[in-house]
């Protein structure tokens, strides 16, 4: 591990090189994941900018996405959908030179299939790509740090308010202050050896008056399934009323609930990709407790565009639950 270490502080340090397949550099010290596979290098940015993918492909996608909605509407009518642009859709423009050739003139699958899925009545106001929004503001609101993959600090907070004010068409009551903070960056775990490091600004939660908790000891009304599912937040207003909101994500949904604090008197969020760990028993008490006793007045169902190919894997999982 030593060797490791060293060889690839080297690289990166007399070179400038990322010694992981995984990763990307980019301009104005910009890095990338790129792949969730080291086998599969730039899997990931190829499929976004459309060098993977097909009308075909775009179709069948869309089709697969549209009956979970269907489904999910049908069993929980309080839902709405978000897709989340992701760092090289939303700073494609850090891309290095060779990268973005390969990708130019190409059709990006993700705008594709909302665009298929928002053509449906009963989804227009149901499915959420806030593309646009954030590159119209993406060089004033850092939604994601140089050396980061997922939202850090307060980055997704442009989106939870867009999301609460024009689709829950709620008012704030609250505003999160923010503290500066750095720290170690998620994309650390490819490079060990090198220190990547990321300054942001964090929520001062408890300045607003609101309680944080994060991981399985934040549910023990789930039991044994906490420990399981593993990624799991709670934030609770501690004298204002609000309503509730219930966020059943990928990864990418810890980076964003407490952002929603601002509007709601308590969130919940329940990352969906160690479900399929859970027993039947554990699977089904947590979906009872999380609809029939918490009793959300909005669900957010939230993955990453990448996923738009697979996330009902996961997803479906919750939703089979809630259905019996």
């Amino acid at each position: 591990m030593e060797m490791i270490e060293w060889n690839n502080l080297f690289h990166f340090n007399v070179f400038g090189h990322l010694n992981s397949v995984q990763l990307t550099s980019g301009k104005n010290d910009f890095l990338f994941f790129n792949s969730h596979s080291a086998q599969d290098p730039l899997s990931m940015i190829h499929f976004l900018c459309g060098r993977r993918t097909k009308a075909d492909d775009h179709q069948r996608m869309a089709t697969t996405a549209s009956a979970f909605m269907h489904s999910a509407l049908s069993a929980i009518p309080n839902s709405h959908f978000l897709v989340v642009p992701t760092k090289p859709v939303v700073y494609q423009e850090m891309l290095p030179d060779w990268l973005q050739q390969q990708c130019a003139g190409l059709t990006p699958p993700v705008p594709e299939i909302v665009g298929q899925l928002k053509r449906d009545p009963s989804l227009t106001t149901k499915v959420i790509f806030p593309l646009s929004e954030m590159r119209a503001i993406a060089s004033q609101h850092e939604f994601y740090t140089k050396a980061t993959f997922h939202w850090t600090g307060d980055g997704a907070r442009p989106v939870a308010q867009l999301i609460a004010s024009e689709f829950f068409h709620l008012p704030s009551i609250s505003t999160l202050s923010t503290v500066p903070k750095r720290e170690v960056a998620d994309m650390q775990r490819f490079l060990p050896g090198v220190l990547l490091e990321d300054s942001f600004k964090e929520p001062d939660y408890q300045k607003a008056g609101i309680t944080e908790c994060r991981g399985d000891t934040c549910f023990p009304e789930f039991s044994s399934a906490s420990t399981k599912i593993g990624d799991l937040s709670r934030f609770t207003q501690n004298e204002k009323k609000g309503p509730k909101l219930l966020v059943i994500s990928d990864s990418f949904g810890r980076g964003i609930a407490g952002m929603f604090s601002e509007y709601f008197g308590e969130v919940w969020h329940i990352s969906v990709n160690n479900f399929k760990t859970l027993t039947p028993t554990e699977l089904s008490a947590v979906q009872d407790i999380s609809l029939n006793q918490f009793k959300p007045d909005h669900v957010l169902f939230l993955w990453h565009d990448f996923s738009i190919g697979y996330f009902d894997q996961n997803a479906k999982v919750f939703l089979t639950a809630a259905k019996n």
